[in-house]
């Protein structure tokens, strides 16, 4: 056996190797994905087999942090985290509807209510409630008409301010903020109408409540003036009957997987961010052995590189080819993006040609922008791979004729999320990654899944959200039909300053008028 063939099989012994740790690795993941012991003292396991019955009342009306949907159904944030509670902990807990928050209240004064699932911990509340750990914590911001001029605190005392009846946020406004005239309505939704009517001058709010109404009830005068220095940090609360509940849902709470969490973020609170995709088991297998096959091949091929050490003509010749190997190796990774580009098209009948088209007109945008021919091309691949998320979402969502659930807008608005899920874990496209995540927020602040705003948003998402909307109003979709090039310029504009970058929008407008798109 001469010496290359002695290399092969050591390489082929290598990558066996490799293999097999990965898929055992991948087993044991499987295996203990949902597994999370909770130790539990004597005193906990007696008191959850002696409570066989607790109350939790929600807040009706508290979407997305928690609520009724319309299927009479207890959703929400606090609804997932309490699913998990439930699981691992043996908990037996009931749901209770009242007609409001506040008669939640007056409820859990008298005793007829245990637990509270979304509730901020104040000095007020603390005379009646024992809390749990913060398990998510949402900014506060004061919402006002778009036409209003920045706010500072100060200025709040001279402006009519509301926020919800008896919630966190009027005892936080309260202690932080020392109003006291306030203007009290019974829910998000009331207080947004008022403000958008002129009956109020600022709505004070969490950031999820607010971008939630404001665009389920497509309110298009209001704007987040200002986030506020303190945040509503949710908690489940219980009476002070029940000290032991606090252990027992703070180690449910400790051992719950960071993934977890961030999933119920972005179901509900990136708007977009239907029960998440990745909670789903039989898809988080297909992501991990994706990930595994990823770094299968990765470290086959610094393996292979790492083979040619040795200065003999033979093991030069046998580098030479490694780095071939190599270099394929690359040009068959970006052949297999294409060809999943390609699988969206298929599956997405409306939108046959829409990535290639963004990444066209995301390039034009680019150059025109005075960005150089390489962060050109970099933008132009992330437009390629800006969709890459809708493969996972389901076909009757994405070819669904007529206006969508709730529900289903949620599920729609993963995508993003998902793109960038898939593509950040290959080293070839870590540095866009980004680039797809944040294409759909909005230069004003009120976009998904995390709600930046302006500079915060990246140069090359700020590029594409523009080619997006262009390219997706120029095109049939199953929910609607094309309008004209000179009406979606029209509204292009009309939404520069807002939903895009004024920049941007005049990089496009100047492609535009070279015929370059």
């Amino acid at each position: 056996m001469n010496f290359k063939s002695i290399m092969k099989s050591k390489i082929v012994l290598n990558l066996t190797f490799v293999f097999l740790l990965s898929f055992f690795v991948f087993l044991i993941y499987v295996q203990f994905i949902y597994t999370f012991p909770i130790n539990l003292t004597s005193e906990e396991k007696l008191f959850i087999k002696n409570h066989n019955e607790l109350i939790l009342a929600p807040d009706p009306s508290f979407a997305p942090l928690e609520f009724f949907d319309e299927n009479n159904e207890f959703s929400g944030i606090s609804a997932d985290y309490l699913k998990w509670i439930k699981k691992n902990t043996g908990l037996n807990v009931i749901i209770k509807k009242y007609p409001s928050w506040s008669k939640v209240i007056e409820a859990t004064k008298n005793n007829r209510v245990d637990i509270l699932g979304a509730v901020a911990k104040t000095e007020n509340r603390e005379n009646f409630l024992l809390f749990s750990e913060s398990y998510i914590s949402i900014p506060e911001i004061i919402v006002t008409r778009k036409e209003a001029s920045t706010i500072n605190n100060s200025d709040l005392n001279l402006l009519r301010v509301a926020v919800i009846k008896s919630s966190g946020t009027e005892d936080l406004v309260k202690e932080k903020l020392k109003l006291k005239n306030l203007i009290l309505v019974n829910n998000t939704a009331e207080g947004l109408k008022n403000l958008s009517f002129g009956d109020c001058d600022v709505f004070i709010g969490s950031l999820a409540q607010v971008s939630y109404y404001i665009e389920k009830l497509k309110i298009v005068n209001l704007k987040v003036n200002k986030t506020l220095d303190f945040t509503y940090d949710m908690r489940f609360a219980f009476r002070k009957e029940y000290p032991l509940l606090e252990g027992i849902i703070n180690k449910s709470l400790k051992v719950m997987p960071k993934k977890y969490k961030n999933d119920i973020y972005n179901k509900w609170i990136s708007l977009g961010s239907s029960k998440s995709l990745i909670e789903n088991l039989l898809f988080q297998r297909i992501i991990v052995v994706l990930l595994f096959i990823t770094l299968f091949i990765l470290i086959w091929s610094r393996s292979l590189k790492n083979q040619v050490k040795l200065n003999t003509k033979e093991i030069l010749d046998l580098n030479e080819e490694l780095k071939n190997e190599l270099s394929n190796k690359e040009l068959i990774l970006i052949d297999i993006i294409m060809a999943m580009t390609n699988i969206i098209e298929l599956y997405d009948e409306y939108t046959k040609g829409h990535s290639v088209n963004v990444s066209k007109i995301s390039k034009a945008i680019a150059l025109e922008y005075g960005l150089n021919k390489a962060q050109a091309e970099e933008i132009y691949l992330s437009g390629l791979l800006h969709d890459l998320g809708k493969a996972l979402i389901p076909l009757n969502i994405i070819n669904k004729k007529g206006e969508l659930t709730r529900e289903e807008y949620q599920t729609i608005k993963k995508h993003p999320v998902l793109s960038y899920d898939i593509i950040v874990k290959i080293r070839q496209f870590e540095k866009i990654s980004k680039n797809v995540l944040y294409h759909h927020e909005r230069y004003d602040g009120l976009g998904y899944p995390e709600g930046l705003k302006g500079g915060e948003i990246p140069l090359a998402s700020r590029i594409i959200a523009v080619a997006d909307s262009y390219d997706a109003m120029t095109s049939d979709r199953s929910y609607k039909e094309k309008i004209s090039v000179i009406d979606a310029l029209n509204e292009i504009e009309k939404n520069s300053g807002t939903q895009f970058d004024p920049k941007c929008v005049r990089a496009f407008m100047k492609a535009y008028e070279k015929n370059i798109i």
